[in-house]
């Protein structure tokens, strides 16, 4: 049920990041599955990530967005999801952006830091949010699962420990997406 709440949350953009295509057709089996005929499932890149959403903002029916890395180019998942923020970051609108970064890598996210400046974020609501820039409307969160699998409880202890990393339990990310 957790991941078909948030997943199927009209109101918000649902991004995936996959970690390369060879699982594509698993994960989409999956999702058919686990979400049925209410989200529409677009395969895309990074590059491409705005203009889908511009596209679909349009349409009624919820879109969850499949983002799969360049195999040519191997880009680490770190320079997708700045690509990814930054594109948000340069829309020239008036819209306010709320971006929630959860990855299940320590790793990735505090590659991720390198690319929100050096000012440390601003505590909001109990979490520690990003600016992504000083005159931009979109801020960046990031995000460690407390359940995903390949997480250890020494991984948790750094990400809290980090000024610019939250803990995400099931229920927070739930809460932040309804």
């Amino acid at each position: 049920p957790f991941a078909s709440d948030i997943l199927g949350n009209k109101n918000i953009h649902n991004i995936l990041l996959m970690g390369n295509e060879a699982s594509l057709d698993l994960i989409l089996s999956s999702l058919q599955q686990l979400l049925g005929d209410t989200t529409q499932v677009t395969v895309t890149d990074s590059i491409r990530v705005w203009t889908e959403i511009k596209q679909q903002q349009n349409e009624d029916q919820h879109s969850l967005l499949i983002v799969v890395p360049d195999t040519d180019t191997e880009e680490p998942q770190s320079d997708l999801i700045q690509r990814i923020i930054m594109s948000a970051a340069s829309e020239e609108d008036s819209v306010n952006r709320n971006i929630y970064v959860s990855h299940g890598s320590l790793d990735v996210l505090k590659k991720c830091k390198d690319f929100l400046g050096e000012d440390p974020p601003i505590l909001s609501n109990g979490l520690r949010k990003c600016i992504v820039a000083s005159d931009s409307k979109t801020s960046a969160t990031l995000f460690l699962p407390s359940w995903a699998e390949n997480v250890h409880p020494t991984q948790l202890n750094d990400a809290e420990m980090d000024p610019w990393l939250n803990i995400a339990s099931e229920e927070l990310l739930e809460e932040l997406t309804s």
